[in-house]
């Protein structure tokens, strides 16, 4: 429904109006009335109406005063002019503030539902053009996103030169100038509640907690972020060493002070030290990802650095041993631990892609966000643990599993593709060549 305000001096002329017209036949709710400009205009401004209709002549503020401020402050609004005076000079200045139809009184019911009419079809149509520019908006937002998360996971596998880090850097319009950097965690989540009533308002509360995040990350130039899921960001600081020191110190406050603000949420910062260069930032996400499994050992800090890593492993080692007051430290056992997590999480992610692999959508990301980790941090353990990236070894898990549709029955091609995840058959002919050396096709034939 869309929302009609009506300004008229005349009572017999608005009731009428009021009362006669069946609004709601054309789309529309009658949200309000006024007998002049001046009492209308506050009303407007609260109730925010998708069409004005006023009267032209009123006193304390006319039709036209109205309409001048009111298409400033909503210039979307559509407005009908009413007026007892069938002249050109009035029809002139009010198409000269943008008023949609002209209509002189007396106003009969049809003449109001004919301009009703072709009102609320105008205004689907701005709908249904804003809602598809809204979610190309988005659209564009999410692969703009999605091309930086790249960016930054190919830099921190180390994974490209120096002139291709700036090159692509150029093309993203991501300004990389140092000379110094450290790269930063941002973990957000909701603290567990047994109350299921609360588990609506602590998901509200996260999703201000990460906007807020997210407004004041945007505002200065020294952070270089993406979103790796929908909680957890990737922060790069940049900026001489005082800089890069000051600006790290503040982001960690900013997200404690708004975490204490919202009821039900919490996080985990790991923060890494200096690199002198943006290509090593992948020792510095390395560094990270040691820090990262800190969350899962049980630390008591928020904010996990070189300064108190072994601190936590330390006072992990000692709790896995004996009692700390019988117990000296034990920082092997805690060392085993942190293996033994890292191992349990991969086991996971691993189980994860073979029952998954078949989805054209599976990706590092979904992955991460279905075991509640760190994209990077997953990232890291494929290529320290399986000499792989995780890219690499979903591509294992389809073109095996090709091989075996392919000797086994008689599928075309693109069924084939389909069954293993790929939308596209000619890409995954392309990558079923690249991976075996020879097509899809060759390859059955070698087998019948």
């Amino acid at each position: 429904m869309y929302k009609v305000f009506l300004v008229e001096d005349e009572s017999i002329v608005r009731e009428g109006l009021r009362d006669n017209i069946p609004w709601e036949q054309y789309g529309f709710e009658f949200a309000g009335e006024a007998s002049d400009g001046e009492i209308a205009l506050s009303r407007i401004r609260e109730i925010r109406p998708d069409v004005l209709i006023t009267d032209i002549r009123m006193p304390f503020m006319d039709g036209l005063s109205l309409c001048r401020i009111v298409r400033t402050e909503l210039p979307d609004i559509k407005i009908i002019i009413l007026s007892g005076y069938n002249d050109f000079e009035y029809a002139r200045k009010a198409i000269e503030v943008g008023v949609e139809r002209y209509l002189t009184k007396p106003v009969t019911r049809k003449a109001m539902a004919k301009e009703l009419a072709e009102l609320s079809e105008k205004l689907d149509e701005e709908r249904h053009r804003d809602d598809y520019l809204f979610k190309y908006r988005e659209e564009i937002r999410e692969y703009e996103q999605f091309r930086i998360r790249h960016f930054f996971e190919t830099v921190f596998e180390g994974g490209m030169s120096v002139e291709q880090i700036y090159s692509e850097a150029g093309k993203l319009g991501l300004d990389i100038s140092g000379p110094v950097y450290r790269l930063m965690l941002i973990d957000l989540f909701t603290t567990d509640t047994d109350a299921q009533h609360r588990d609506e308002e602590r998901l509200q509360n996260l999703s201000r907690y990460r906007d807020r995040a997210e407004q004041y990350l945007l505002r200065h130039r020294e952070y270089i972020f993406t979103q790796w899921i929908s909680n957890t960001y990737c922060v790069i600081i940049r900026g001489d060493s005082h800089t890069v020191s000051v600006f790290a110190d503040k982001a960690v406050n900013m997200i404690r002070q708004n975490g204490e603000k919202y009821e039900g949420t919490g996080h985990f910062i790991c923060l890494s030290d200096e690199a002198g260069r943006f290509s090593r930032l992948s020792e510095c996400n390395e560094q990270l990802t040691r820090f990262y499994i800190c969350r899962f050992m049980g630390a008591r800090e928020d904010l996990v650095t070189s300064d108190n890593y072994d601190l936590i492993m330390h006072r992990a080692g000692r709790r896995e041993s004996r009692p700390e007051e019988e117990a000296p430290a034990q920082t092997g056992d805690a060392d085993d631990e942190a293996a033994a997590i890292s191992d349990s999480v991969l086991k996971k992610a691993v189980s994860f892609i073979d029952e998954h692999f078949a989805d054209e959508n599976l990706s590092l990301n979904m992955t991460a966000a279905a075991l509640d980790i760190s994209p990077g941090y997953l990232s890291s353990l494929f290529s320290q643990k399986m000499n792989m990236t995780f890219v690499e070894y979903v591509t294992y898990r389809r073109i095996e599993k090709a091989k075996s549709i392919l000797r086994s029955t008689k599928e075309h091609t693109a069924a084939v593709a389909a069954m293993v995840g790929y939308k596209d058959p000619n890409y995954f002919s392309t990558v079923f060549k690249k991976t075996t050396g020879c097509t899809p096709r060759e390859y059955r034939r070698g087998y019948q």
